[in-house]
């Protein structure tokens, strides 16, 4: 947690947030009309935010925040209840199982709007404010080799199935980190049900902050109930 940006105020938030496109007044003057009425596609890039804008970025810094409070990493006890989860996640073979693994200080949310209202833009813009990987070296002089992944983003796949899901989240934090997760962890025979628990010691051995699912509405429900 030491390693994230502080939050930011409101007026921090609306000057980050804000994208306003350039038009030089004097080039605007000295360019035909047929070319002047193109670059009014950069209107498409302007981003005004609102006071829901800066809430909703206030509760995204709190999710990714409060996720670190009881993680540790130089404590010796949090190592040890690392281990048991990992330990827990290895033996788990289905959704149940990996639902009793020990998560208390998890959270989770959920942004709900009619389509084309720029949910999406809004969330990636806000993200895009805390560092994505953080890579540590030393913690306070002591060694400390460590990936840190403070949120990842993934779409919930078209096809609807829990296990192109995984596929997904595997694939983003190879993107990433330089891994093979998903080469590792994808193969023909493996059930949606024992990709789980790889998803849930990958996100706890990289310290995963915030794990954002956009278009989730597309996961069919018959399939994956459980696997929520």
């Amino acid at each position: 947690i030491d390693a994230l940006p502080l939050p930011l105020s409101e007026r921090e938030l609306y000057q980050k947030l804000t994208i306003k496109p350039v038009y030089p007044l004097e080039q605007i003057k000295e360019t035909p009309g047929h070319l002047r009425v193109q670059m009014l596609n950069k209107l498409k890039k302007f981003f005004q935010p609102l006071p829901r804008h800066c809430s909703l970025a206030q509760d995204i810094t709190k999710f990714i925040r409060s996720g670190y409070e009881t993680r540790n990493p130089m404590s010796p006890r949090y190592r040890h209840e690392l281990n048991m989860r990992n330990a827990e996640l290895e033996q788990a073979t289905d959704p149940e199982q990996v639902a009793k693994c020990d998560v208390d200080s998890l959270r989770s949310g959920l942004l709900v709007g009619m389509s084309g209202t720029g949910k999406t833009f809004s969330v990636q813009q806000i993200l895009a404010l805390t560092p994505q990987v953080i890579e540590h070296t030393n913690y306070k002089g002591a060694p400390f080799p460590h990936k840190q992944l403070s949120w990842i983003k993934i779409g919930c796949p078209s096809d609807r199935g829990t296990r192109a899901l995984c596929a997904a989240f595997f694939k983003a934090v190879d993107d990433l980190l330089g891994t093979n997760y998903a080469r590792n962890y994808m193969k023909d025979h493996v059930s949606p049900s024992s990709l789980l628990p790889k998803w849930g010691i990958v996100a706890l051995n990289h310290s995963l902050g915030l794990l954002v699912i956009d278009e989730i509405q597309n996961l069919n429900l018959k399939i994956g109930r459980a696997h929520v």
